[in-house]
This record gives C-alpha cells, structure tokens and sequence, in this order.
C-alpha cells in the first residue's frame, strides 16, 4: 500500500460543509473545510480526523473557506487536539475567515498566534488550539 500522503485523498460532503483531505508531505495531514460547520457535519469531520493513521507527525486543518462554525465545532476541534496531544502529533487550524476567527478567540479556543512562515500574513498564520479547562 502507498504510504499516506501518496494515497488519493477522500472527501466528505455534509450539508453546507465540505471537507477535503489534500496532497501533504509524508507525516502531514492537510484537511480543507469549506462552508459551515455545525451539528450536522461535525460528526462526519470528527469520523474523518479519527480515521487518521497516528503514525503521521502533524495535521493542518485549513479553515480560509470555511464561512461559519458553531460550538459544535469547536467541541470537535477540541476533542481533535486532545487526542493528536496525546499521541504526540501537531494539531493546528490554519487561516480563519475573521468570522470563525471571532468565534474561536469568543471561546478562548486558540493559543498565541504562531506564523506558518517568517513573512507570513495574518491569513497564513496557524493556530494552536489551547486545553480545555474542566
């Protein structure tokens, strides 16, 4: 079998979301989402993220089509970063529309910025996501 990133990426399409894994390095994980993420296609992106072989190194998740988010989708990302952290894999969202962005820092969600690159602009830039409090 070809390793992970040689192999054709899958897709999923729920609703007013779709969700694209594309062409990465070996032992990195680029999903695309574009739309809306909500209570109906969190689930089918959770399923996604959770059939990701762990033997990969970092996973991006790029959010610059992605129009609205609601809570169900920061629980989702949440639950995703906990598990990556525990397996010891790099989680970051890349490039938030400013309208997810505000809901991700109305939550408390994201850590300091962190470039994707030195010359970066603030729609290249990576987010941490930061633990969840209990």
């Amino acid at each position: 079998m070809p390793p992970l990133a040689q192999r054709s990426p899958p897709s999923i399409a729920a609703s007013q979301l779709r969700c694209e894994r594309r062409p990465a390095p070996i032992g990195h994980v680029w999903i695309a989402l574009a739309g809306e993420l909500d209570n109906a296609s969190a689930p089918l992106v959770e399923a996604m993220l959770r059939a990701i072989s762990m033997d990969v190194t970092a996973i991006s998740i790029d959010l610059s089509e992605l129009e609205f988010m609601d809570s169900s989708g920061i629980h989702m990302f949440r639950r995703a970063a906990a598990r990556a952290r525990e397996l010891g894999v790099e989680f970051t969202l890349r490039s938030p529309r400013p309208a997810v962005q505000r809901i991700l820092d109305l939550a408390r969600v994201t850590g300091p910025l962190v470039p994707a690159d030195a010359g970066a602009s603030r729609q290249d830039r990576a987010f941490r996501l930061v633990a969840e409090t209990a």
